[in-house]
């Protein structure tokens, strides 16, 4: 029996959500950590540490303990674990509390062992390895306990993990495919081609929310952009153009339905069937970009649906296994 105090994490490359077991997620905020480099003290972590990209002096470092869906810094990873837990647990963090994690497809058999080592530096005192690609179907309201095959595209920061799920367990898999972060990447390349101007990562940010996208808007979008011009080294304002924008995003999309076209390639017939009758599922901050959907409906010829918060869509399915692990046991446990 699962104690009152267990939490669930969700590791990403991007974002870091804890839940509590019947309390559902109660924090969300950047896996991102701003440390001394002489020092190597921890001066930020989170969302205190994402609001210094782009501003830092040359002692801060901003480490990312994930980076492309594999650990960056085991060091890093347990000390923002270790805050994680004292942040949501409070006093009762002493009590050691069993932690359920979620993590990248990507992550390799040694990777999981270490972040559960890190899990236990952290504070917990035993943990559990929950896959992505189930938790995620669990959060979308998919019955991953059936003999029905389910398509999952997660679009993480860092990757992009594409599976077939069924009876609780992943059939198929591709995670090497580009994440959220290429993206960003595409719109900095289409500022430094078209406008000579170099922009931070959270303005490129700001753009891919604001008005990117894969498909063309009627009338386009305009947006002025500050940024850094290449050739007089001053600052820069340029009007954007959203469909200027299109071209550059198109590959790493054309990639993840490579991705989807590979998996399917290895996912048994019947399964297939069910997929191409029931759809896939998109979820992860890269859901979020307009068009995405659009363009996996049009290039693989089957449905797609995203959840009502793609991002945080395993994190609630970690919660769902947590809280219901008396009747899941057996097909999650």
């Amino acid at each position: 029996m699962l104690g009152r105090d267990d939490v669930g994490v969700d590791l990403g490359t991007s974002t870091c959500l804890v839940c509590v077991k019947r309390r559902g997620i109660v924090l969300r905020e950047a896996a991102l950590c701003a440390l001394d480099r002489n020092t190597r003290n921890i001066i930020a972590v989170g969302d205190e540490a994402l609001r210094m990209v782009g501003k830092t002096p040359g002692h801060i470092l901003l480490i990312r303990p994930l980076k492309h869906g594999s650990v960056s810094d085991y060091d890093i990873t347990t000390r923002m674990l270790r805050y994680y837990l004292r942040k949501t647990q409070g006093k009762r963090a002493l009590l050691r509390p069993r932690a359920f994690l979620c993590v990248p497809g990507s992550v390799t058999d040694v990777e999981k062992r270490s972040i559960s080592d890190a899990m236990l530096d952290a504070g917990a005192r035993r943990t559990q390895m929950i896959d992505n690609a189930v938790a995620v179907a669990v959060g979308a309201g998919l019955d991953t306990a059936s003999a029905y095959g389910h398509l999952i595209v997660d679009v993480g920061g860092g990757v992009t993990d594409i599976a077939v799920v069924a009876m609780g367990r992943v059939i198929a898999r591709d995670a090497t495919r580009p994440g959220g972060d290429k993206f960003h990447e595409a719109v900095m390349r289409v500022m430094r081609r078209k406008h000579n101007l170099m922009v931070g990562e959270r303005t490129a940010e700001e753009i891919k929310l604001t008005m990117g996208g894969l498909i063309q808007r009627k009338p386009p979008m305009m947006m002025d952009v500050t940024g850094r011009n290449l050739i007089l080294g001053l600052p820069r304002t340029v009007r954007v153009n959203s469909d200027e924008l299109i071209e550059e995003m198109e590959e790493p999309a054309r990639e993840i339905v490579e991705g989807v076209h590979m998996v399917l390639e290895h996912t048994p017939p019947e399964l297939a069937a069910d997929i191409f009758e029931r759809g896939l599922t998109l979820a992860g901050g890269g859901a979020l970009l307009p068009g995405l959907e659009e363009t996996l409906t049009d290039q693989l010829k089957i449905p797609c649906r995203t959840p009502n918060d793609p991002v945080a869509c395993s994190a609630f399915g970690l919660a769902h296994i947590m809280d219901n692990l008396d009747t899941m046991g057996e097909i999650f446990g």
